[in-house]
């Protein structure tokens, strides 16, 4: 009150009087006043109450109103152009993120999880969130049989095109491996590949001419 009056002479005056004559008590006017806002401070943070659904509807109508208004609109980005221009935010975020390099980096080195071991109850609860969803997913994917279905098409789609878009890059891989090998190595390669085959075209050659072989000798001793 006695802010309020400052700068009225005839304010200060009645106020003065009022004090003076135990009229008006200043100190129990403001405790009164402090309780009262206490008061509506309580029942503005409570969720649901008359006063705190006014106020939102009150900011919901203004807020309404100055979204309408092309005026705030252009005052809202000429000040966040103004302000995105004068805060360092480039050297900022890139003192920021090397920053994190440097700090992931030396975990790595001392071969240190950085989230369990700064942010502790940050991985635990990740893990428990993951756990579960990993749980009910495997969980639909075994009682369901629609879901079992799509996702075995989903995997298969993804993994035939990925050997489609791969083709090219396996015949460069197998190109530079074989290229690699001297004559020995690449003759050792094959032959081992290629001896159980060469074994069996062998016998098989061997049985067939001892059959047709004996054919012929049974053929000729029964003409003469």
């Amino acid at each position: 009150e006695k802010t309020q009056t400052e700068g009225n002479a005839f304010g200060q005056f009645l106020a003065m009087l009022a004090e003076a004559t135990h009229i008006v008590d200043l100190d129990e006017a403001a405790n009164i006043m402090q309780r009262q806002l206490l008061a509506m401070a309580d029942e503005l943070a409570e969720p649901g109450s008359p006063l705190q659904e006014n106020v939102l509807a009150l900011f919901y109508e203004q807020a309404a109103v100055l979204n309408g208004d092309e005026g705030f609109h252009l005052m809202t980005h000429e000040l966040k152009d103004s302000i995105t221009s004068e805060l360092p935010i480039e050297s900022v975020t890139s003192e920021a993120l090397q920053h994190l390099r440097e700090h992931f980096a030396a975990d790595k080195a001392r071969s240190v999880d950085p989230l369990e071991e700064h942010l502790p109850m940050l991985h635990s609860r990740l893990a428990v969130l993951l756990q579960g969803e990993y749980d009910r997913a495997i969980a639909l994917i075994e009682t369901d049989a629609e879901l079992r279905k799509s996702v075995g098409h989903f995997l298969y789609d993804i993994i035939a095109r990925s050997m489609l878009h791969a083709q090219a890059l396996v015949g460069v891989i197998v190109e530079r491996v074989l290229s690699r090998l001297t004559d020995e190595q690449l003759n050792h390669l094959v032959y081992d590949k290629v001896e159980p085959d060469l074994l069996w075209i062998r016998m098989n050659g061997s049985i067939v001419g001892a059959g047709i072989g004996l054919v012929m000798y049974l053929l000729l001793l029964l003409f003469h």
